[in-house]
């Protein structure tokens, strides 16, 4: 056997070796690789993960929310890392920022430069305040121990070939401010399975992208009493869940009432005709989702167009700030009168 043939043959075993050996990377899966999520109305939950224990014996889990190319200390981003932040084009699909803006600095505006993509949108580093807001629970059997910041282990083993869902928990309910209006985050959720207790919990692991859109919660609104065979509006406001505060939409908002389509004008008004039927049906309402708004539902009924929220009430009256401030003042001029009709003797 010469040198050419014994290369060859060393070669093939080579390759056999690296076919059939075991891979480590193969034992742990976690997935899906990406989440385009967003900030809900009435849950916490936005999205959702399994950690896959492809092992031969039984592991714990552990999960981290990482803020991407941010330095963990200070919250700096790191200018060499942000090139990597995803972009998701509306024509083509989805990409890094790097690709979207070839030779891209960190500070350079971002417009999209390929030829096409002129509907694109930039996820950012999650906000350190935002941050905050996020966590991770198990689902199903499990249940998670915090162990690190921003970090959390299972208190069960997961068993061999078995698996382990998480919830990613985001409380927007601090986070309704105009600047929130339209940004969209990226934030990393990076798990693994250990064999103990102890040691250095997130070296190493899987990382997948949770991308977040912020949206506010459109509310509904009926100004006017149902009669079959006549029109009726509803105007469509956006705020938070509570409805702590409330303002018209600068974009025109698609209302539907029992199939029929309405736009919303300056005013944040859409006009429909209530069906003229024999008898009483519940109808929905529904105002659209966009970009920037969660959609928003509401059932009624000839008998029941839930007028409340238009009807006048003292407490509402007087848990206005601008009211108390002239209660108080009609009150202090009140007093001052009484005062000097007191001590002074009018002529």
């Amino acid at each position: 056997m010469d040198k050419n043939q014994l290369l060859v043959l060393l070669l093939i075993f080579s390759l056999l070796s690296f076919m059939f050996l075991p891979s480590a990377s193969a034992k742990t899966g976690f997935g899906p690789a990406e989440m385009y999520v967003s900030n809900q109305r009435n849950s916490l939950i936005i999205g959702n993960a399994t950690l896959v224990n492809g092992d031969n014996e039984a592991k714990y889990g552990v999960f981290s929310l990482i803020m991407p190319y941010s330095d963990k200390d200070t919250y700096q981003v790191v200018p060499s890392e942000i090139i990597h932040a995803r972009v998701l084009c509306k024509n083509c699909g989805s990409m890094q920022r790097y690709e979207a803006i070839p030779g891209y600095v960190y500070g350079d505006p971002l417009v999209c430069t390929l030829p096409g993509c002129s509907d694109c949108i930039f996820y950012d580093v999650m906000p350190r305040d935002e941050y905050q807001h996020f966590s991770v629970v198990a689902s199903g059997n499990f249940h998670l121990e915090k162990i690190d910041h921003h970090t959390w282990k299972t208190k069960e083993l997961i068993t061999p070939q078995g698996y382990c869902n998480v919830n990613v928990l985001y409380d927007a309910s601090a986070s309704y401010y105009d600047a929130n209006m339209g940004q969209h985050w990226e934030i990393h959720l990076r798990g693994k399975t250990i064999t103990s207790e102890g040691g250095d919990f997130m070296s190493g692991g899987i990382d997948l992208r949770v991308l977040v859109d912020f949206k506010f919660p459109l509310h509904i609104k009926i100004l006017d009493n149902f009669e079959k065979g006549n029109t009726f509006r509803v105007q469509i406001q956006y705020g938070p869940s509570d409805k702590k505060w409330l303002k018209t939409p600068t974009e025109p908002i698609t209302v539907d009432f029992n199939g029929i389509k309405d736009l919303t004008d300056s005013n944040g008004i859409a006009t429909f005709t209530f069906p003229d039927t024999q008898y009483d049906y519940d109808y929905q309402l529904t105002a659209m989702s966009t970009d920037n708004f969660l959609s928003a539902t509401k059932t009624v009924n000839i008998n029941d167009p839930d007028m409340s929220e238009n009807s006048w009430n003292i407490f509402d009256f007087f848990g206005n700030i601008y009211v108390i401030i002239a209660v108080f003042i009609i009150i202090g001029i009140c007093i001052a009168v009484v005062v000097v009709r007191h001590y002074f003797t009018w002529d």
